[in-house]
């Protein structure tokens, strides 16, 4: 699940799943031809504490994604990802809300509420 959060003067995206969550370390949105928006981000994963000692260590990441929609109304962004462990791969979110999670329990139910 992400979430991204905009201000005037912030971008911030958080990314949760059931075993960690990333935090933005830089972030930017950049127009294309054809309307077309791109959100760039460099993050930091952190797995839960007894993943760290097990199978998955804390690391730094890229990810370049299209977000697809209009501006004002995403419907999805898709893209790519990249770790400082080597791994890499695709990603792709669906618009779910406006509502901002501080979780990925908080971010399923709202998936959970929007279908």
């Amino acid at each position: 699940m992400l979430v991204v959060t905009q201000s005037a003067d912030e971008l911030n995206v958080r990314q949760y799943t059931k075993e960690s969550s990333s935090t933005t370390v830089a972030a930017s949105v950049t127009a294309e031809p054809g309307d077309k928006f791109i959100l760039a981000t460099v993050f930091i994963n952190e797995p839960d504490i007894e993943l760290q000692q097990t199978r998955s260590r804390m690391h730094y990441g890229a990810t370049r994604l299209a977000v697809e929609g209009s501006p004002r109304s995403p419907e999805q962004m898709v893209g790519n990802y990249w770790t400082a462990r080597k791994t890499s791969g695709s990603l792709e979110f669906q618009f779910v809300s406006r509502n901002r999670a501080h979780s990925f329990e908080h971010a399923y139910r709202l998936r959970k509420a929007s279908e």
